[in-house]
């Protein structure tokens, strides 16, 4: 299955995201993981927010809970990231 975003709908997704997220507070304590799930009322479709925090290791992964495809994936952290098809992406990343 494909799921195909355009800019602006992955724009708009990262906006609906951020609104959704005022109404929460979270405890970041080194090696807090938490899972959101997410009903949307208006296409009565269901997605996971998934979120993992440690020291300089973030990590934001959300997605439709039915198909498991990842929408948004947003790691922030100094190491290295691999695809499934092994293909390894290495980028410079620093924190202040």
């Amino acid at each position: 299955m494909e799921l195909a975003l355009s800019q602006q709908d992955a724009d708009k997704l990262i906006s609906l995201l951020k609104d959704f997220l005022k109404d929460y507070s979270f405890q970041l304590q080194d090696g807090s993981n938490f899972k959101i799930d997410i009903i949307s009322q208006k296409e009565k479709r269901k997605f996971r927010l998934d979120i993992h925090y440690e020291h300089n290791n973030y990590h934001l992964n959300f997605m439709d809970y039915i198909t498991k495809l990842n929408l948004i994936r947003i790691n922030l952290n100094d190491s290295f990231h691999k695809n499934g098809n092994c293909q390894i992406f290495c980028v410079n990343r620093s924190f202040s």
